[in-house]
């Protein structure tokens, strides 16, 4: 059950809820921020690749067959997986616990 009480000196909703509410965000957050900051990026350059990928099979038909193969949209896969990992591994740093 989740309530909300209005601010009104602030004009916002704040939560107001179970006790241990609190505890279990300020343990989950330095993980959880960094980890969805990483599969947003992730997302977003894969659906670049696949975009890059539709390009090229309408753009050069006759060459797709030889330019988009399994294997090599498996490693660039890989590649963009590792580069968003780099990426992202100084924001799992950003947050300790006190």
């Amino acid at each position: 059950m989740t309530w909300y009480v209005y601010c009104t000196n602030c004009r916002s909703f704040r939560y107001v809820g179970p006790v241990w509410y609190m505890a279990v965000l300020v343990r989950i957050y330095p993980w959880m921020y960094p980890t969805v900051f990483l599969l947003r990026l992730l997302s977003v350059w894969l659906t670049v690749l696949l975009t890059v990928d539709r390009y090229i099979a309408v753009r050069y038909p006759l060459y797709a067959r030889s330019w988009c193969t399994l294997k090599r949209t498996y490693i660039v896969m890989t590649c963009i997986a590792l580069v968003t990992f780099a990426f992202s591994l100084p924001r799992y740093f950003e947050y300790t616990l006190k």
